[in-house]
């Protein structure tokens, strides 16, 4: 399939920006809210940050 996620870290690493990939499947980990699994919605979030350490 299409790996959305996988396209997206390779451009930030282009960019130059140190990103990671974090694994995890929202739909087979009961942990995580996952509309296609259970029809309900919610909600999820994402933290991006920028070090004093990194050049501007």
């Amino acid at each position: 399939g299409l790996d959305i996620g996988g396209g997206a870290l390779a451009e930030l690493r282009r960019l130059g920006v140190d990103a990671e990939r974090l694994g995890g499947c929202t739909y087979e980990d009961r942990g995580m809210y996952s509309y296609r699994r259970d029809g309900l919605t919610g909600r999820l979030a994402g933290v991006v940050w920028r070090s004093s350490t990194s050049p501007s």
